[in-house]
């Protein structure tokens, strides 16, 4: 059980910098004028244990911040990912 948690606190760690990459690539390619990731990709980094990432990558590259949704769902992400590691570790070490 011990080895799922470091998994699943792995992935969590990987999607988190893959999703804060994608936030400064994008307001990278957005300050150039070039094509840019979709909106739904970055959203669906959120949901992918991702929240983290997307949530300080909002904060760091001031992107997307005056989006409600984006609030929303890097907030929402975060809450609920927060809460499954919370509960994963209660499951774990209780």
């Amino acid at each position: 059980m011990e080895k799922l948690f470091t998994l699943f606190l792995l992935a969590e760690g990987i999607f988190s910098g893959i999703c804060f990459l994608a936030f400064g690539l994008d307001k990278l390619l957005a300050c150039k004028g070039k094509r840019r990731i979709r909106e739904r990709t970055l959203h669906l980094l959120i949901w992918l244990l991702g929240a983290p990432g997307g949530f300080l990558g909002m904060c760091v590259f001031r992107h997307k911040t005056a989006h409600a949704v984006f609030w929303f769902s890097a907030v929402g992400g975060l809450v609920l990912q927060l809460c499954l590691a919370f509960g994963a570790a209660w499951l774990v070490y209780a």
